[in-house]
């Protein structure tokens, strides 16, 4: 018996428990074609197993170790293995895998920004010139634009929750009697000012529980001294997050990409101790302060571009300033926005050289 599955290489999860369910209906994985996406299966008698894909490029170390402890390598095909058991007490490492997963998520990633990037000047100008969503430039790129949204969406999605599994970015929920909810916009400018605000919370008898973006949700319990660790880093590993959780360390936050990544750590300390802190080193701390200055002034440049070029475009055409119109409008907002997003910007160069100052004066 033969399966077709498309994409099953980038859903990791959802392929391992469809092959569970065909072992439970007695279809047996027997061979696998990675170019044609069909699977090929034989009948046996039902059994619950349990299956991981992994992929070794180079060698399949600890493949042996792995057979010990009751797994079977059902299919070997080029750099990809499929093992399978019933009830396992070791699970293979995924480093490897976890690694291209990683690197297909950024280059689609980067697809997809480049594509809006490089068309959405196109699709504004469109819309400007003929003062309408509709004709063809506009609306051909809209079309291509959803389609490749959706497309991709999904896929990065998996991917996603996959690396989540993989990497234990789930965050810690801290419990307690009564829920406050708080709306910090920006917050991911300014670090040290987060994380001061935040241990002022906890001294209070607030402790943070969950963060979704922008809103924190806090709970009530005593007050307490607890250190947060408000970080960014250029790109973590599968190790990091595990590290740390052993050392204490709580996780609130995670973004969903190891990729240019914020968290917020917290561990409570007594007053005899010192404050706990995820690094120690000068150098590093500097190094990732400058890395998150580039990449929001990256953003934030791209942002003021844009914005001056859809304004230069309404001059070419005499779009009047004040005028009742849905084209007026439009040029006020988009003139607003540009005023915000440079102060925006002088605020996130000013805020990384008072941070760099006070990281040389300790």
């Amino acid at each position: 018996m033969k399966a077709f599955r498309p994409f099953w290489s980038y859903r990791i999860e959802q392929t391992e428990n469809w092959l569970s369910e065909k072992a439970s209906e007695g279809q047996h994985l027997v061979a696998m074609n990675r170019w044609t996406h069909v699977f090929t299966f034989e009948q046996n008698q039902p059994s619950q197993r349990i299956y991981r894909l992994n992929r070794n490029k180079k060698t399949n170390l600890g493949l042996s170790r792995l057979e010990e402890q009751g797994w079977t390598a059902d299919v070997q095909e080029k750099e990809w293995t499929i093992l399978s058991a019933e009830e396992p007490s070791l699970y293979p490492i995924r480093d490897e895998l976890l690694q291209r997963t990683q690197r297909h998520l950024y280059v689609w990633i980067f697809l997809v920004w480049m594509h809006l990037v490089t068309t959405s000047p196109i699709f504004i100008a469109g819309i400007v010139v003929r003062k309408s969503f509709l004709g063809w430039m506009p609306l051909t790129i809209l079309i291509l634009d959803v389609i490749l949204l959706i497309t991709f969406s999904y896929l990065i999605w998996k991917h996603l929750a996959f690396q989540k599994r993989e990497m234990g970015m789930g965050a810690d929920t801290v419990r307690g009697q009564k829920k406050h909810y708080r709306i910090y916009l920006g917050w991911f400018y300014d670090l040290p000012k987060m994380e001061k605000r935040l241990e002022r919370k906890a001294s209070e008898g607030l402790i943070l529980s969950k963060v979704y973006s922008v809103i924190f949700v806090f709970v009530e319990q005593e007050p307490e001294l607890r250190s947060y660790q408000c970080t960014f880093e250029y790109k973590v590993k599968s190790p990091f997050f595990s590290t740390f959780k052993e050392m204490g360390w709580h996780l609130h936050f995670s973004t969903k990409i190891s990729f240019m990544h914020y968290a917020i750590w917290s561990m409570a300390y007594d007053h005899e101790e010192e404050k706990p802190l995820i690094s120690y080193m000068k150098e590093e701390r500097l190094q990732n302060l400058k890395r998150a200055y580039r990449f929001h002034l990256g953003i934030s440049v791209y942002l003021i571009l844009l914005m001056v070029f859809n304004l230069f475009i309404n001059r070419i055409i005499e779009v009047p300033w004040f005028e009742f119109s849905y084209m007026s409008m439009i040029q006020i907002l988009l003139f607003i926005f540009l005023i915000v997003w440079i102060w925006q910007t002088w605020k996130i160069t000013k805020g990384y050289f008072v941070q760099k100052n006070q990281l040389l004066a300790d």
